[in-house]
């Protein structure tokens, strides 16, 4: 960190721990002294002459745990997290599954015997099961998750300025075609940024967190596949090029269904993180 100018008469304090100081430079500042020099982070003094009305978001953070102003249990965030838990548990068994499935069709497309009939039978009655609960895992950890980023959009530990969309359109924009294909990932980037309690010496538009471009593009490619594809590509008259493309369709959204729990899960998890940190200057400044 570089030193920042200062008065030649102002005295540093040495031996003093890292924290927010008045500036020896600037009576409406203060100046982050990190252990040995002065950083070259600033904020208004509060209450200073000439310093802006409006607090930052750290400073509005101490004041709404003060006032008791709208927070959200963090038990939400955890029922989300748990819930995408399953989401992946599920995914990876579905994942295993495919493959099996995909070796009894194709011992049933060598050999259309009885034996390999009620098998396949079997197999399908359990993947008619598995899509169900699939389906309703799905719509669960949905409607957590969005009760979670609608909370969250409202909580006034988040810097309202770096949120680009209202908090109904960020809920909303999940479910508008086209819009959804890049909205959903810019309103949760920004609830990311928001939340931290260094949001405006960071500033408003900043680059993806890394974790997103895990998440983001594998959400995208995410869902359950489809056995029945694959037993109907199985017949006899299709070539056995489309039953092979059909299974690895189908891993392939199990699989993009894992990773992108496993992001979001991380994602979530920073987010809660950033609102009850207490530094602004420790949390996350590399993604």
């Amino acid at each position: 960190m570089s030193t920042a100018p200062y008065d030649p008469t102002a005295t540093f304090p040495v031996g003093a721990p890292p924290g927010w100081r008045p500036d020896p430079a600037r009576t409406d500042l203060e100046r982050y002294w990190d252990g040995v020099h002065w950083t070259d982070q600033t904020r208004p003094l509060t209450g200073a002459p000439g310093a802006p009305g409006a607090p930052g978001a750290y400073e509005q953070a101490r004041q709404a745990a003060g006032s008791g102003g709208r927070h959200g249990s963090r038990a939400l965030g955890w029922a989300v997290q748990g819930s995408l838990g399953l989401t992946i548990l599920l995914a990876a068994a579905l994942f295993l599954y495919t493959i099996v499935v995909f070796n009894a069709l194709s011992v049933w497309r060598l050999q259309p015997t009885d034996a390999a009939q009620r098998e396949i039978d079997n197999l399908l009655l359990l993947s008619t099961l598995a899509g169900w609960a699939d389906l309703g895992l799905r719509v669960l950890t949905g409607l957590l998750f969005l009760i979670w980023l609608g909370v969250r959009y409202t909580d006034t530990r988040v810097d309202p300025r770096v949120l680009r969309r209202s908090t109904a359109m960020a809920m909303i924009c999940w479910f508008i075609p086209i819009v959804n294909l890049w909205w959903p990932a810019q309103t949760v980037k920004d609830l990311w940024h928001a939340s931290r309690p260094d949001a405006p010496r960071l500033g408003g538009r900043l680059a993806f967190p890394q974790v997103f471009y895990v998440w983001w593009p594998a959400f995208l490619f995410a869902g359950s596949g489809s056995t029945v594809a694959m037993t109907v590509f199985a017949e006899p008259e299709f070539d056995e090029k489309f039953l092979v493309w059909a299974t690895i369709s189908t891993g392939v959204q199990q699989f993009a269904t894992l990773v992108s729990a496993w992001a979001l899960i991380v994602i979530i998890r920073q987010i809660e993180d950033h609102l009850v940190d207490t530094d602004p200057l420790s949390v996350y400044d590399s993604n």
